[in-house]
């Protein structure tokens, strides 16, 4: 089974099973919002967008996802003043899912 149709049963009923379905993840914030711990760990909260465009038509959405994710990152910076983090944590939530077929 394609990955699609775990969330989208449908999708290859109206679209066929084409294997060229392309995913795009876009912000919907103009940045994300990162809030500094005081034990060198940030919060970011940011919303974003997941199109899924119809196989046939790139140019045309099938549907899109509408999530806002919480991550904590640990952040450290290198001795070459490389800032680096690991995610130590990521919630994902659906806010809105919108399908146009």
């Amino acid at each position: 089974m394609p990955l699609i149709e775990i969330g989208i049963p449908d999708f290859t009923r109206v679209f066929g099973n084409s294997g060229a379905t392309y995913v795009l993840l876009e912000s919907e914030d103009p940045h994300p919002i990162i809030d500094l711990l005081e034990d060198e760990t940030s919060l970011v909260t940011a919303n974003f967008a997941i199109r899924i465009k119809n196989p046939f038509q790139k140019e045309i959405d099938a549907g899109i996802i509408h999530v806002t994710s919480n991550s904590t990152i640990k952040l450290d910076v290198t001795h070459s003043f490389n800032l680096t983090g690991v995610v130590t944590n990521f919630d994902m939530e659906v806010t809105n899912f919108d399908l146009y077929f």
